[in-house]
């Protein structure tokens, strides 16, 4: 497959960038995994936590363990992309 169009110098350093840089290498790492990025939209949607984000998924016609969303999250939060918050049971909404 190939581009119609020339890719610009600058378009291919961005790129070689992204696919050499170490310091991307572990979000590089946790995108190659299953529902990473089912994962990653879910938090988007401000749906992080596995209630909601099961709810959406079914409704969605979509599937995603419970095992793998919770390995998924501490993974993104190891990352520093997103931050868990404790839920405490005596606090009422």
């Amino acid at each position: 497959m190939n581009r119609s169009e020339p890719v610009e110098r600058g378009e291919e350093e961005k790129v070689k960038r992204l696919l050499t840089d170490p310091k991307l290498s572990s979000i590089k790492s946790l995108l190659e995994k299953d529902h990473a990025i089912d994962c990653i939209m879910l938090l988007y949607l401000g749906k992080g936590k596995w209630k909601e984000a099961k709810e959406f998924m079914k409704r969605n016609g979509l599937t995603l363990s419970d095992g793998t969303f919770r390995a998924r999250m501490m993974e993104i939060e190891d990352l520093g992309l997103a931050k868990s918050e404790r839920i405490d049971p005596l606090k009422k909404k």
